[in-house]
């Protein structure tokens, strides 16, 4: 539990928010009987094995093991801290966030941010109002040509930077802004001589940046004339990063969802044009380096991407990568082929909003086919020395393609571009297999990494469980669910009879509640788990459907006996040992009683 919260302030925003409410925003959910099932987040399906238990406010997939509270859900799904999703739910369900419950550095970063958003505000909407001013003749009159009306300036908050030394910090500091304050924004720059401050954006088009919660963190300046560098963009400050953000992400995210899938593209006019014309499921990557973290940012909201650079040989270069990493991402990536020396913005108003979706959705390259269209530019397909070439170039991507059919496809489509016996390609990807194999590169040796979310099953949910270890889960179920129960186990077991470290942990933790009084939730029992694996196996166990009360308390009687004899077993071990001890000793009373409460025991 991070230290900055209580946990009547955790608990209280859990029982606020409805898990179904939340998660029905990523997943289509449908009731059925008393849970909710849809397609799983966390995993490719066709068939609906994720289900939601309103009642106990906890999710489960059977079919990749996924499990947890709104808060895990959260989490996982968009990649958010625990902090950043207690200040979503709480802003969503309107609870305050107290100051108090925040440490001392914690406020004051805050303050921080608060101030630097407060400075990119007022600079949006000053460099908004120059830009319709008659300072701001040329670059309104750039944005004309590009096609660009007042609505676009309006929506984006398009603007412009003086081409003066000190308008915009002389403005701010009459707002009450410090020199310091402006330079920390990224929105003003020391002068050499360390006295005074410049205005960092200066006879500049600009764009303004905002994070996905739609607060202004940066900007994006493009130059009027030939001076470079042509774009500037804010430095990094605590509250934007340029590999961190994505260009018009706050406007597009709920049109990702609603379309599932979204459009990159290269730059600020890209994003501004389509949305011109009807497309709004498109971000930016503030130039051509797409990064993880902007991979990451954009699992949040889909995980089908489609690729639209510019058609030149940077763009081509940043596609490729971009595609890499989006793939590592598990993301289902393509890419737009244009026509050569054309960008997004141009081929949007060139074929229409309806010729654009068509490319986008049915002639999308993937991976593979991109790259080899590519090599089939660059190498001569003439000559062995080429073939085996382009091939090498492929073949580690053909050796991530999982799925059989999806790789004899590939297989095919190399065998006729090349000229090439699908059976030599057959033979070269199998002795590649076997040397990744033999050189243990298949093995992922990061644990953690084999037992991600999106993974199948994690190695503890498919451990074998012993038949004293399933017997103990079974009553924590039952325990959970019914005071008799925990009463009638603990009469005969007593309070501490948990092997399991895990469920012997979790106990603890809830008769500390059960003790003051208190009710226990599934949710919360999964909240104190320390990781996704035992949320798992949590999940799972407290996901069960109970039984009719004839079975069900032949079930518990099984399992106190099952644990019952474990622990008299358990006993006879400690007792024997203690006999051999006596009988070296020659203790023949102590012999006498080890040995009939032995007797006692297997009676």
């Amino acid at each position: 539990m991070p230290k900055n919260f209580s946990n009547d302030l955790v608990e209280e925003i859990r029982m606020r928010a409805d898990i179904v409410d939340v998660i029905s925003e990523y997943v289509r959910l449908e009731k059925k009987g008393r849970l909710y099932e849809g397609l799983c987040p966390f995993h490719y399906e066709n068939t609906p094995s994720f289900k939601v238990n309103r009642e106990k406010q906890f999710y489960h997939c059977f079919g990749c093991g996924a499990g947890g509270d709104i808060y895990s859900f959260v989490m996982n799904k968009e990649r958010l801290t625990f902090v950043e999703v207690l200040e979503k739910l709480a802003d969503r369900y309107g609870i305050q966030l107290s100051q108090r419950e925040l440490s001392f550095e914690q406020k004051e970063k805050n303050k921080k941010a608060e101030r630097m958003v407060e400075a990119n505000a007022l600079a949006a909407k000053y460099f908004n109002y120059l830009l319709n001013q008659p300072q701001g003749a040329l670059a309104r009159n750039y944005l004309i040509k590009r096609g660009i009306t007042q609505v676009e300036i309006d929506k984006f908050q398009l603007g412009y930077a003086m081409n003066s030394w000190d308008d915009f910090v002389n403005l701010a500091k009459t707002r009450g802004f410090s020199e310091e304050e402006l330079v920390e924004a990224g929105l003003a720059a020391k002068r050499d001589s360390g006295i005074g401050s410049y205005d960092r954006f200066r006879n500049r088009l600009m764009f303004t940046i905002y994070n996905p919660k739609g607060q202004p963190v940066g900007f994006g300046g493009r130059v009027l004339d030939d001076s470079l560098p042509k774009y500037l963009n804010t430095g990094e400050t605590p509250v934007f990063n340029k590999g961190s953000n994505l260009y018009g992400l706050n406007w597009a995210g709920s049109s990702i969802r609603q379309q599932g899938y979204v459009i990159i593209m290269e730059g600020y006019m890209d994003v501004i044009a389509a949305v011109q014309h009807g497309i709004e499921n498109v971000v930016a990557s503030l130039g051509t380096a797409f990064t993880r973290e902007q991979a990451m940012l954009l699992k949040r909201y889909t995980d089908k991407v489609i690729i639209c650079y510019d058609a030149d040989a940077a763009g081509e270069k940043a596609a490729l990568r971009g595609m890499d990493i989006l793939r590592d991402e598990k993301c289902q990536v393509k890419v737009i082929s244009l026509p050569k020396g054309q960008d997004p913005d141009d081929f949007i108003r060139k074929v229409g909003t309806e010729k654009f979706t068509q490319i986008a959705l049915n002639e999308a390259k993937s991976l593979i086919e991109y790259k080899l269209a590519l090599l089939l530019n660059h190498l001569n397909t003439e000559t062995g020395d080429g073939k085996v070439e382009i091939f090498n170039q492929l073949k580690p991507d053909l050796q991530k393609v999982s799925n059989a059919i999806e790789r004899e496809e590939y297989i095919n489509l190399i065998s006729g571009k090349l000229a090439i016996p699908e059976g030599a390609i057959r033979e070269e990807l199998a002795k590649q297999s076997a040397g990744m194999q033999e050189n243990g590169i298949y093995r992922d040796k990061n644990v953690k990494n084999r037992n991600t979310i999106n993974g199948l099953a994690t190695l503890a949910i498919n451990k074998p469980v012993a038949a004293h270890e399933q017997a103990e889960r079974q009553l924590f179920f039952f325990m959970m669910e019914d005071e008799n129960v925990r009463k009638q186990v603990i009469a005969v077991l007593g309070n501490i009879f948990f092997t399991n470290s895990l469920f012997n942990r979790l106990f603890k933790k809830v008769q500390e509640k059960w003790q003051q009084g208190l009710e226990v939730s599934p949710a919360w029992v999964i909240s104190c788990c320390a990781n996704e694996d035992e949320r798992r196996i949590v999940v799972k166990v407290l996901n069960q459907e109970m039984p009719e009360e004839k079975i069900k308390y032949k079930l518990i009687a099984d399992c106190i006996q099952n644990l019952n004899q474990r622990q008299k077993q358990e006993q006879i071990i400690v007792l024997r040992q203690q006999l051999k001890e006596a009988e070296t000793a020659g203790d023949l009373v102590k012999m006498k009683n080890l040995l009939s409460a032995i007797q006692q025991l297997m009676s």
